[in-house]
């Protein structure tokens, strides 16, 4: 991955695509601290050249103990043969703090490390190198990119970087930072992979068990039900916001409560929902029935009050869900308390389910619901024997009486069926040149 090679009595780099031997500077060596006041350009490292569009880059590390160094190594740098038709150089270095007092620059040194950077003709290249090396920890060291351009372009006027690769091209220069850093770590030894840990043996030992006392921790948050207006809203304390999903549904409840419930909507078709929901103007019978099965869901308070308009489309919301039957089938009348259950019977006091069916007969069909839902709330469940309770869940023979049975004689013709009959079989007998085969 370096290349490195003498030229004009110094140590600098051939630019080079291909990998070569390992650098002869010992870096493991200057890592450990065992290497010191050695020339920065003897240090000096390439990586390798990458060719990208219109032109090529290739990155370069060395050794600096003092500020004088960068200069000197830069010239050194542009007078070397080989980077000769370089087009632009960038570089970024960092100086320890003991260095740079030592220079003289006691106010340069008064951070971490003394740091600078140039751009060249490429803006901001420099910049970016000096964040790769704060990223990576690096002190002491000078990291420098060279750019070259193809001869496309005029070459005594060379373009700028920003000009040929845009913003592309400071990932470019990072990258060949990052590969150039990669491998001087690996020459010093910090690349290497860990050793592996001792395979653990074939057979564990039996773990004791231990009781973990976890009451220390607070208590789970119980779950909220989603409700119509959220925590913000200025009604989510009052009793419009209700749930929008009934817990009573498949929570439980008495059989008995659901084979009388289904008694009686068994005669709520959806034509009937359907005719509900297209009345504007409303019987109040119909509207005192609408609020008596909004009082038992929950989903309107005790009184309704504006104008009748307002508290029709009001009771409506109920007829909105479209598992409607379902929801009031299987609806358990322990969920809701027995104050509740009063006030809808007083709604529907005077009231007779007669006359409700006549106004609308789903109206009556959903009366007839909540009087039982509300009796069975406050009085309790009707008082009958359990085999006649769940009568009604045992399966029922199938009424097969039109078709034959087994077994049974063949059912005769009626009599005058069978005199045509015979007269016709006496016709043939008699017809000339049939066979009395009877």
């Amino acid at each position: 991955m370096l290349a490195r090679r003498k030229a004009a009595g110094s140590c600098l780099l051939e630019p080079s695509t291909a990998p070569a031997a390992p650098p002869t500077f010992d870096w493991a060596a200057y890592a450990q601290g065992r290497v010191q006041d050695v020339d920065s350009l003897e240090t000096l490292t390439s990586g390798i050249r990458k060719e990208v569009r219109g032109g090529s880059l290739q990155a370069h590390i060395c050794t600096i103990s003092r500020i004088d160094d960068v200069p000197r190594v830069m010239e050194a740098m542009r007078a070397a043969l080989a980077f000769q038709e370089v087009t632009s150089w960038c570089y970024g270095y960092r100086l320890r703090k003991r260095a740079a007092v030592e220079d003289g620059n006691p106010d340069e040194g008064a951070g971490d490390a003394h740091e600078g950077w140039e751009d060249g003709l490429d803006e901001g290249t420099g910049e970016k190198i000096l964040t790769v090396m704060r990223r990576s920890g690096l002190q002491g060291l000078l990291v420098v990119v060279s750019r070259w351009q193809d001869h496309g372009r005029d070459y005594q006027t060379p373009t700028p970087g920003l000009e040929l690769y845009g913003l592309q091209l400071y990932s470019m220069v990072v990258e060949r930072c990052k590969d150039l850093l990669a491998n001087i770590k690996m020459a010093m030894g910090l690349g290497q992979a860990p050793p592996s840990p001792p395979p653990m043996p074939f057979f564990k030992e039996r773990l004791s068990k231990k009781t973990i006392d976890f009451s220390f921790l607070p208590p789970l948050p119980e779950p909220r039900v989603p409700t119509k207006f959220g925590p913000n809203h200025f009604l989510y304390e009052s009793s419009m916001n209700k749930q929008r999903s009934m817990p009573s549904l498949f929570g439980g409840g008495d059989v008995r409560l659901w084979m009388a419930n289904d008694d009686c909507l068994r005669h709520l078709p959806d034509s009937e929902l359907w005719a509900l929901r297209a009345i504007r103007q409303p019987d109040p019978l119909i509207e005192r029935t609408l609020h008596a099965v909004s009082l038992l869901r929950g989903q309107s308070p005790a009184a309704l009050s504006g104008p009748p308009a307002a508290r029709w489309g009001h009771l409506l919301q109920t007829l909105r869900s479209q598992t409607l039957r379902t929801e009031l089938l299987l609806f358990d009348a322990r969920c809701i308390s027995q104050k509740t259950a009063q006030m809808a019977l007083s709604v529907m006091e005077g009231m007779d389910a007669e006359e409700v069916r006549r106004a609308n007969p789903g109206a009556g069909v959903l009366f007839e619901w909540a009087q039982g839902v509300a009796r069975y709330r406050c009085l309790g469940p009707p008082e009958s024997e359990e085999d006649d309770a769940l009568a009604a869940l045992q399966p029922r023979e199938a009424d097969l009486s039109p078709l034959p049975k087994m077994g049974q004689p063949r059912r005769l013709l009626p009599a005058t069926r069978r005199m045509r009959k015979q007269k016709s079989w006496a016709a043939l007998e008699r017809s000339p040149g049939m066979l009395r085969t009877r």
